[in-house]
């Protein structure tokens, strides 16, 4: 079953092109909104710290600090959850890159060498919404294709229009 995702070697080097460039773009769109985050978070600071002055310089009365300071502090959190969130990064992309070509361009390989564990790992890392049999159809199906093998479908303009372009058959 896997030997039809196997990306096609002589692909690989437009296949890297492809994950390169979506990497860029989404790390560029990660730190764009990482940026903004930390904008929101420095102003839910500021309210907290205006809050708190308030109440010690006796000018906010205990029970709207009280009443407000709750929905700040969750703010607060969920704005610090999103931007650890944002923050991680793969450090060293290019070796994701090159693993993910060499694992792309290797599937029946691995599978066949591998144990029933990798077996597992590798068919969760390909069809990461598991497979189902379908009894009327007499196949597997899945509700999602891992993101990085659904990008090599688009690779190849000779296939253009054919389900599996960019893998080898």
């Amino acid at each position: 079953m896997l030997h039809h995702l196997e990306l096609n070697r002589g692909l690989i080097d437009i296949a890297k092109a492809r994950l390169e460039e979506t990497f860029a773009r989404l790390n560029a769109d990660n730190q764009e909104r990482l940026s903004e985050v930390e904008v929101e978070l420095t102003e839910v600071n500021a309210k907290i710290k205006k809050a708190r002055k308030a109440l010690f310089m006796q000018t906010m009365d205990k029970e709207i600090y009280d009443e407000f300071m709750p929905e700040l502090e969750a703010e607060k959190a969920k704005l610090e959850a999103e931007i650890s969130k944002a923050e991680f990064t793969i450090s060293n992309p290019q070796r994701y890159i090159a693993k993910s070509l060499e694992i792309a361009s290797n599937l029946p390989e691995l599978w066949i060498s591998g144990d029933y564990s990798m077996r597992q790992r590798l068919q969760k890392l390909v069809f990461p919404d598991d497979l189902y049999f379908s009894r009327k159809s007499t196949t597997f199906r899945t509700p999602r294709l891992n993101s990085i093998f659904a990008l090599f479908t688009t690779i190849d303009p000779e296939n253009e229009g054919k389900k599996k372009r960019g893998f080898s058959n």
